[in-house]
């Protein structure tokens, strides 16, 4: 079995790939709902997605909408070829394990596409 990356197993930056990955591949999430999603504050959200962008996994797009500055995040390539939870492929460690890293993983992809879909 594949050894965890520490880069995404992070539970904070676990759950920021499980809610990107549960999008379809050219979308992605605004910062707020991501926070809102996740529970992070600004700033432990904002350094966890730095480090995910660093290696990769991660695109930060700035714009301004309606001179509001606007911060979307979405999974790269790479990101989305290494699964965050090994609960989407069925092969875990343990469940015990899984919950740790993932929460309630059914609950955050739900929240994630409803999230996605809705209009600010």
């Amino acid at each position: 079995m594949a050894e965890l990356d520490d880069i995404i197993h992070q539970p904070l930056r676990l759950r920021i790939m499980a809610a990107l990955n549960a999008l379809p591949p050219t979308n992605g999430l605004e910062f707020s709902k991501l926070k809102k999603l996740t529970g992070a504050t600004d700033g432990n959200l904002g350094a966890h997605i730095e480090t995910l962008a660093k290696a990769g996994y991660v695109a930060v797009d700035k714009a301004f909408v309606a001179k509001r500055p606007q911060t979307t995040v979405s999974a790269t390539a790479a990101g989305r070829l290494r699964p965050p939870c090994r609960l989407f492929e069925g092969n875990h460690r343990s469940g015990a394990a899984v919950d740790h890293l993932c929460g309630n993983a059914p609950v955050l992809l739900y929240l994630t596409r409803r999230l996605a879909n809705r209009n600010p």
